[in-house]
């Protein structure tokens, strides 16, 4: 019974992290996140998230680097406040411009009196 919940579970982190450029990847759940990103890349990438959302344009992207090692870019895929929605769509890269994969896809909720959070 464990070798088949091992496998399913192996099986669903696949799934979660394959990437084609022809069509978007299914938003990750934070739960996932936070086993791949440690403390010090969660504070590298919530104020660039929030910049993205607030100040950016759809197809920005911005780098990052953790003092953990990781890099990659946070790119704003749909929404935010340049483009007048209270929702918005950011994608997160590990690697370098060029050679980059897809780590989580998240998305986010402006509330008016508590500003952007994700979802779910």
């Amino acid at each position: 019974m464990k070798t088949l919940r091992l496998a399913a579970g192996v099986a669903a982190l696949a799934a979660a992290f394959s990437f084609s450029s022809a069509a978007p990847c299914a938003e990750t759940p934070w739960a996932w996140a936070v086993r791949v990103l440690d403390s010090q890349d969660l504070a590298t990438l919530h104020p660039l998230i929030q910049e993205l959302l607030q100040v950016h344009t759809v197809g920005t992207a911005l780098a990052w680097k953790s003092p953990s090692g990781k890099s990659g870019f946070v790119h704003l895929d749909s929404g935010g406040d340049q483009a007048g929605s209270a929702d918005g769509t950011v994608r997160i890269t590990k690697g370098t411009a060029g050679h980059e994969k897809q780590l989580f896809v998240f998305r986010y909720h402006k509330d008016p009196e508590m500003g952007w959070a994700i979802v779910g």
